[in-house]
């Protein structure tokens, strides 16, 4: 039986995600690639995800394709993995005589793309697109995959270093997640400024929703990840002098334990309700790269933000207006100082919202995608 073709002039997304299911943003990484599936989808693109797994859209109207992979780590070797360039010759093979834009959700992935890019070459047209949730390169720098080595690790660094280099010099476009890590890409691989498309988190506002708080100190993100696991020890070294407060942590991989006033919880199924249970977020990032999606989980239920300058990277930030931006050795005494002054705490946490809801309700960004793939003015 002839598989069917696709004669219409809907615009086709291919998205290559290889490390699960990106609706169920359950991290930074799903997040960013499950809004940008969502904005494809509502702007009348056809969408289609290819990955290891297959997918359930609820009322997203998404069609998946499902490659076999190794289990665990199988999402680095993607580029090495048969099944994947045979799912994507054929599905490619659908669209008759059209263009097709072949979005990666990172850089792994990117051989393959060049492969069909290469195969097709005469009879279609394939437009890569690089969407990158950080600069890899500088990510690895910055040593976020722990100061120990492992061969594990070593090849991770390898892999995402090489992988990058290779996705930056085959795409078409670069979707870039702030402004200032495009300025990162410019000045490592001398990318054009033109082939850089700046597509900030597209997050939901809810705007006049009310949110009701208990008083904590909150913190969330996997424990799996070695810059978190780094700041979950930093505050637990500053909950030793701060008794008085209550830290709650939450994230995959963390063991629930409590320990004097800090309390352990998790993975937690429901993030609002971790969320309801504090009145300041810490965020005391040592290393990493990229805009961190926490922060703006904190700031769009209006708790105010304390963080580093890792941590506050693409968010835009006026120091002391919409959120703290400090050095590591300053955080104990602007605790102190905000629970000394609610009032003022408060109004951090009011413009935080206000900064989020303006600038990551994602209308200039959906405009953006509209005129890149529709053509649009």
């Amino acid at each position: 039986m002839k598989t069917e073709k696709i004669h219409d002039k809907t615009p086709d997304i291919i998205v290559v995600y290889p490390w699960g299911n990106p609706l169920l943003e359950s991290s930074g990484v799903e997040k960013r690639s499950s809004s940008l599936i969502r904005a494809f989808e509502k702007s009348g693109m056809r969408v289609t995800i290819i990955g290891p797994i297959p997918i359930q859209s609820g009322e997203y109207t998404i069609n998946s394709q499902m490659f076999f992979s190794y289990k665990g780590h199988g999402g680095l070797v993607l580029d090495w993995n048969p099944s994947y360039y045979v799912k994507l010759v054929q599905l490619l093979r659908k669209y008759q005589g059209r263009s097709v834009n072949l979005v990666l959700t990172g850089p792994l992935g990117c051989l393959g793309a060049l492969f069909v890019k290469i195969v097709f070459n005469g009879r279609k047209k394939i437009l890569i697109v690089y969407d990158a949730h950080n600069v890899e390169k500088e990510r690895v720098e910055s040593g976020a995959f722990s100061t120990q080595s492992s061969l594990l690790r070593i090849f991770t660094k390898i892999i995402l270093i090489f992988s990058e280099w290779i996705a930056v010099r085959t795409s078409d476009i670069v979707f870039s997640i702030s402004h200032r890590d495009k300025r990162v890409f410019k000045r490592t691989y001398g990318i054009p400024p033109e082939r850089i498309l700046v597509i900030r988190p597209i997050v939901p506002t809810n705007r006049g929703v009310k949110y009701k708080r208990k008083c904590g100190i909150l913190f969330h993100g996997s424990f799996k990840y070695f810059p978190n696991k780094e700041a979950v020890d930093f505050i637990l070294e500053v909950s030793e002098n701060l008794k008085w407060a209550r830290f709650y942590l939450a994230g995959s991989g963390m063991p629930k334990k409590k320990l004097k006033n800090v309390e352990f919880m998790g993975f937690v199924e429901n993030l609002d309700e971790f969320l309801s249970m504090g009145d300041l977020a810490l965020v005391p990032l040592k290393r990493g790269a990229g805009v961190k999606l926490k922060i703006l989980d904190y700031l769009l239920r209006g708790i105010p933000v304390i963080t580093t300058k890792i941590g506050a990277q693409g968010l835009e930030f006026t120091h002391m207006k919409n959120a703290i931006v400090v050095n590591l050795d300053e955080i104990e005494e602007i605790v102190r100082f905000l629970s000394e002054n609610p009032k003022y705490k408060r109004k951090i946490g009011v413009f935080g919202r206000k900064h989020a809801e303006v600038r990551f309700s994602g209308n200039i960004e959906k405009k953006r995608l509209s005129v890149y793939f529709r053509g649009d003015d």
